[in-house]
Protein backbone atom coordinates (compact mmCIF):
# COMPACT_ATOMS: atom_id res chain seq x y z
CA UNK A 1 0.00 0.00 0.00
CA UNK A 2 1.29 3.49 -0.91
CA UNK A 3 1.54 6.19 1.51
CA UNK A 4 -1.68 8.74 1.87
CA UNK A 5 -2.26 12.05 3.56
CA UNK A 6 -6.16 12.29 4.99
CA UNK A 7 -6.94 14.84 2.34
CA UNK A 8 -9.13 12.80 0.76
CA UNK A 9 -10.44 10.67 3.49
CA UNK A 10 -14.67 10.45 4.13
CA UNK A 11 -16.56 9.54 7.04
CA UNK A 12 -19.79 7.79 5.76
CA UNK A 13 -23.06 6.76 7.23
CA UNK A 14 -24.75 3.77 6.32
CA UNK A 15 -28.50 4.79 4.60
CA UNK A 16 -31.02 3.31 6.51
CA UNK A 17 -33.85 2.22 3.55
CA UNK A 18 -30.70 1.00 1.40
CA UNK A 19 -28.18 -0.96 3.23
CA UNK A 20 -24.92 -0.96 1.74
CA UNK A 21 -25.25 2.38 0.19
CA UNK A 22 -23.21 4.97 2.11
CA UNK A 23 -23.23 8.61 1.55
CA UNK A 24 -20.11 11.16 2.93
CA UNK A 25 -20.88 13.15 6.54
CA UNK A 26 -20.31 16.79 4.94
CA UNK A 27 -17.77 19.31 6.82
CA UNK A 28 -15.48 17.08 8.42
CA UNK A 29 -12.90 18.80 9.97
CA UNK A 30 -10.68 15.32 11.73
CA UNK A 31 -11.78 12.11 12.04
CA UNK A 32 -9.80 8.80 13.70
CA UNK A 33 -9.90 6.00 12.26
CA UNK A 34 -10.96 3.10 15.22
CA UNK A 35 -8.30 1.49 17.38
CA UNK A 36 -7.82 -1.88 17.97
CA UNK A 37 -5.93 -2.68 21.11
CA UNK A 38 -6.64 -5.64 22.97
CA UNK A 39 -6.34 -5.48 26.68
CA UNK A 40 -3.51 -7.40 28.57
CA UNK A 41 -4.81 -10.37 30.68
CA UNK A 42 -1.63 -10.33 33.62
CA UNK A 43 -1.13 -13.81 35.19
CA UNK A 44 0.65 -14.12 38.54
CA UNK A 45 2.19 -17.14 40.04
CA UNK A 46 2.80 -17.77 43.61
CA UNK A 47 6.13 -19.87 42.05
CA UNK A 48 7.04 -17.04 39.86
CA UNK A 49 8.56 -13.97 40.17
CA UNK A 50 7.62 -13.08 36.90
CA UNK A 51 4.15 -11.42 35.86
CA UNK A 52 3.24 -12.37 32.37
CA UNK A 53 0.67 -11.40 29.84
CA UNK A 54 -1.41 -12.37 27.77
CA UNK A 55 -3.60 -10.55 25.04
CA UNK A 56 -7.36 -10.35 26.60
CA UNK A 57 -10.45 -8.99 24.67
CA UNK A 58 -10.84 -6.29 22.25
CA UNK A 59 -12.35 -2.61 24.01
CA UNK A 60 -15.39 -1.35 21.89
CA UNK A 61 -13.50 1.29 20.04
CA UNK A 62 -14.29 5.35 19.63
CA UNK A 63 -14.45 6.73 16.65
CA UNK A 64 -14.04 10.18 17.31
CA UNK A 65 -14.78 13.43 14.67
CA UNK A 66 -14.74 17.00 14.41
CA UNK A 67 -17.66 18.63 11.93
CA UNK A 68 -18.04 22.15 10.77
CA UNK A 69 -21.67 23.35 11.34
CA UNK A 70 -23.37 23.98 7.88
CA UNK A 71 -26.88 25.15 7.84
CA UNK A 72 -27.27 24.03 3.92
CA UNK A 73 -27.50 20.79 4.49
CA UNK A 74 -29.46 18.31 7.20
CA UNK A 75 -26.58 16.25 7.85
CA UNK A 76 -26.27 17.91 11.40
CA UNK A 77 -30.06 17.35 12.05
CA UNK A 78 -29.57 13.72 10.91
CA UNK A 79 -27.06 13.62 12.95
CA UNK A 80 -28.91 15.25 16.32
CA UNK A 81 -31.79 12.91 15.35
CA UNK A 82 -29.58 9.39 15.38
CA UNK A 83 -27.97 10.30 18.69
CA UNK A 84 -31.31 11.04 20.02
CA UNK A 85 -33.01 7.95 19.26
CA UNK A 86 -29.63 5.69 19.80
CA UNK A 87 -29.61 4.43 16.73
CA UNK A 88 -26.74 1.69 15.78
CA UNK A 89 -25.66 2.20 11.96
CA UNK A 90 -23.39 1.50 9.95
CA UNK A 91 -20.00 4.02 9.22
CA UNK A 92 -17.05 3.77 7.43
CA UNK A 93 -13.58 5.93 7.32
CA UNK A 94 -13.05 5.46 3.32
CA UNK A 95 -9.25 6.36 2.20
CA UNK A 96 -8.46 7.62 -0.86
CA UNK A 97 -6.98 4.61 -1.91
CA UNK A 98 -10.15 2.73 -1.90
CA UNK A 99 -9.35 0.91 1.36
CA UNK A 100 -11.27 1.95 5.25
CA UNK A 101 -12.62 1.05 7.84
CA UNK A 102 -16.30 -0.71 8.01
CA UNK A 103 -17.97 -0.71 11.71
CA UNK A 104 -21.45 -0.10 13.37
CA UNK A 105 -22.27 2.17 16.22
CA UNK A 106 -23.96 4.53 17.95
CA UNK A 107 -23.36 8.10 18.07
CA UNK A 108 -22.96 10.74 21.05
CA UNK A 109 -23.31 14.77 20.16
CA UNK A 110 -21.33 16.86 22.00
CA UNK A 111 -21.49 20.44 21.01
CA UNK A 112 -17.97 23.01 20.67
CA UNK A 113 -17.51 26.43 22.50
CA UNK A 114 -18.59 28.84 20.00
CA UNK A 115 -16.12 31.57 19.56
CA UNK A 116 -16.41 34.96 17.24
CA UNK A 117 -13.15 33.97 15.56
CA UNK A 118 -13.50 30.29 14.91
CA UNK A 119 -16.06 27.83 12.82
CA UNK A 120 -19.07 26.45 14.53
CA UNK A 121 -18.11 22.98 15.07
CA UNK A 122 -20.01 19.25 16.81
CA UNK A 123 -17.69 17.20 18.86
CA UNK A 124 -19.74 13.73 17.46
CA UNK A 125 -18.03 10.05 18.72
CA UNK A 126 -19.36 6.84 17.00
CA UNK A 127 -19.13 4.10 20.01
CA UNK A 128 -18.53 0.94 17.77
CA UNK A 129 -20.89 -2.21 18.85
CA UNK A 130 -18.69 -4.43 17.12
CA UNK A 131 -15.19 -5.35 15.89
CA UNK A 132 -14.47 -2.74 13.43
CA UNK A 133 -13.31 -4.27 9.81
CA UNK A 134 -10.35 -2.81 7.47
CA UNK A 135 -10.71 -3.86 3.14
CA UNK A 136 -11.85 -2.66 0.12
CA UNK A 137 -14.08 -0.09 0.39
CA UNK A 138 -16.76 -0.06 -3.17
Amino acid sequence: MSEFTGLGSRLQLESKTTPGTYTDVRGVAVATPPPLVPGDVELESLDDIYIRSIPGPIEAAEVPATINLDDTGPEFEELLTIARNREIRGWRIAFPNNKGFTFRGYLKVEPQELTRSDVAQVQITIRCTELPEFGDIT
